[in-house]
């Protein structure tokens, strides 16, 4: 009876044995093809990434900054300003440079016909340049029917019937001066613009006006919740410093559009520059900042690094896919060492009963 007992014992043994072995190997390879699936999502998240800076999300840059000089070319028929109090200085049809300027004048009187003139509109229409110019005493400096190729549609091919051509309000001829004092401009405040912008200019001796400081930002649509939630993302942020130009530009480097506003900086009693806001259309943007020493501009635009560290969905998945990836490598080396235990085991066990 106990022999019998000892044989049933030794046959349950090594069934267990067998199914434990049967089963461990199972599961290691369960694991292994676990392993692979997961490093293969990463893989494939990983080129999907890739494939979304190549074709790109569409981006939008946001600059403000504090600068005494910008440079507008007007978009579309929405570009109204009003001023309560203004001086108007037109080219004269018939100047004489060669007599004295009255030193009275808001502006040289024997180049300009001077005006004056209150509750004053300025309708730009689509195509106009202008240059804004802030002097130290806080009076705005609007220069008419500014001449800007880089601003221009179209960038370096303009169209060609309007280049060279310098486009102004009615009743305001190209190289028209109009002078806004500071509380004047205080009055109406913030004025709103739609075209394409430089702000400040690459800074050089002599020049007066000039970006003082600003901030840029990159927004870019949601990676991975575009499709069910549609938000824009800060991807890339930086500041602007001292004496540079900034534009943005599309992947050509021509100017896109943006809409923004000037508004008179309040924070002194003669303010030494204006503050400017503007968001450009979205689109494959990217930031076109001018400085001095530079033989050309730098180019600034958001790389993959960006892309995927503003995401917290991607930052997330990736982290739990690569501790699953290593939970399943040692959990297969656990059952692999095990298994290999158990074979060693079994063959040391076959031995001693041979003997």
């Amino acid at each position: 009876m106990t022999g019998q007992q000892g044989k049933i014992k030794g046959f349950i043994g090594r069934a267990v044995r067998a199914f434990t072995e049967l089963g461990g190997s199972r599961l290691r390879t369960i694991l292994s093809w676990l392993r692979f699936t997961l490093v293969l999502t990463i893989l494939a998240i990983t080129l999907g990434l890739i494939a979304i800076q190549v074709i790109g999300l569409k981006r939008s840059f946001v600059i403000e900054a504090k600068s005494s000089l910008l440079d507008l070319v007007f978009s579309g028929n929405r570009n109204d300003w009003q001023f309560e109090q203004v001086t108007i200085c037109r080219p004269a049809e018939s100047p004489d440079p060669r007599r004295a300027a009255s030193p009275d004048a808001p502006c040289p009187d024997n180049i300009y016909d001077i005006e004056r003139q209150a509750h004053f509109t300025i309708k730009w229409p689509d195509g106009a340049g202008a240059r804004l110019a802030l002097d130290p005493d806080g009076e705005l400096i609007l220069k008419v029917g500014m001449n800007f190729p880089f601003l221009e549609p179209g960038g370096d091919d303009p169209d060609p019937n309007r280049q060279g051509e310098a486009i102004a309000p009615p009743d305001l001829p190209a190289g028209t001066l109009i002078l806004v004092a500071a509380d004047a401009w205080i009055a109406n405040a913030a004025l709103t613009f739609e075209g394409t912008a430089t702000i400040g200019q690459d800074i050089r001796s002599g020049v007066s006006h000039y970006l003082h400081d600003g901030r840029w930002e990159a927004r870019q649509t949601a990676l991975f919740t575009w499709w069910f939630r549609p938000f824009t993302e800060v991807i890339k942020e930086g500041r602007l410093p001292h004496g540079v130009e900034a534009t943005v530009v599309d992947a050509e480097k021509s100017p896109v559009k943006v809409f923004g506003y000037v508004t008179p900086f309040l924070g002194g009693d003669r303010p030494a520059f204006f503050t400017v806001v503007a968001l450009s259309e979205p689109g494959h943007t990217e930031l076109r900042v001018g400085q001095f020493g530079l033989r050309d501009p730098a180019v600034v635009r958001p790389d993959l690094l960006d892309i995927a560290s503003s995401s917290a969905i991607f930052v997330a998945a990736i982290a739990v896919l690569t501790i699953l990836a290593a939970l399943t490598q040692i959990l297969g080396d656990l059952f692999g060492r095990r298994g290999r235990a158990n074979t060693d085991s079994r063959a040391e066990t076959d031995t001693l009963s041979q003997d």
